[in-house]
């Protein structure tokens, strides 16, 4: 069987006519189970089974307040709350081979939101520079054009030898689908590594 818990806002548009039964309320949310598959409309949250539903009815408090939109199971090392999100710290790291001169680099984001505080560069030498650019997905989902870009964080930025990091002290809010597009310029063909420091909000 197929459930959501649904913000009571979202469901005062819902056609009744696809729920399986009349819903139930706990705090500021209703608990709808459907006939068949989940409307379109509804694709933000995520389909719960049964254990499942148990599971987010338990961590619902009476005040209602639990993740905006999709509805997660909670998860080990929790570090800290933000805007009744939880935040996750999330590390990724690629490497890729570079040629001399100007290379495109490209790295999609996996998760439904999240915040970036850092990049490290790896293995770079004296000359090198980048440029780090955000572009909306490759389908156009924020802005209605595949890969419009969206915003810049860093210009012509010159890499240290071995080792860069580059630490914002304040973060950025990145969604599903986004890229983190790099512009490296390089002195010779080489490897490098990059890693991108996220925290997921969950």
């Amino acid at each position: 069987m197929n459930y959501i818990v649904i913000e009571n806002k979202d469901y005062l548009s819902l056609d009744y006519s696809v729920l399986e039964s009349s819903p139930s309320s706990i705090g500021n949310y209703k608990i709808l189970k459907f006939k068949d598959k989940i409307p379109s409309s509804l694709s933000d949250y995520k389909v719960l089974d049964k254990e499942q539903l148990i599971e987010i009815k338990s961590r619902i408090s009476s005040s209602g307040l639990v993740q905006e939109k999709k509805v997660l199971q909670d998860g080990p090392f929790k570090s800290k709350a933000v805007d009744g999100y939880k935040l996750f710290n999330r590390t990724h790291g690629i490497k890729e081979e570079v040629s001399q001169g100007e290379n495109n680099l490209f790295f999609s984001v996996p998760y439904l939101k999240c915040k970036i505080t850092a990049v490290e560069i790896l293995w770079g030498e004296e000359g090198d520079t980048c440029d780090l650019i955000v572009l909306d997905s490759e389908s156009g989902d924020y802005t209605g054009v595949p890969s419009f870009k969206l915003n810049q964080f860093a210009f012509n930025v010159c890499v240290s030898k071995g080792f860069y990091k580059e630490q914002s002290e304040y973060d950025a809010d990145l969604f599903q689908g986004m890229q983190l597009k790099l512009v490296y310029n390089s002195s010779s063909a080489k490897t490098i590594g990059i890693n991108f420091k996220l925290h997921e909000l969950v």
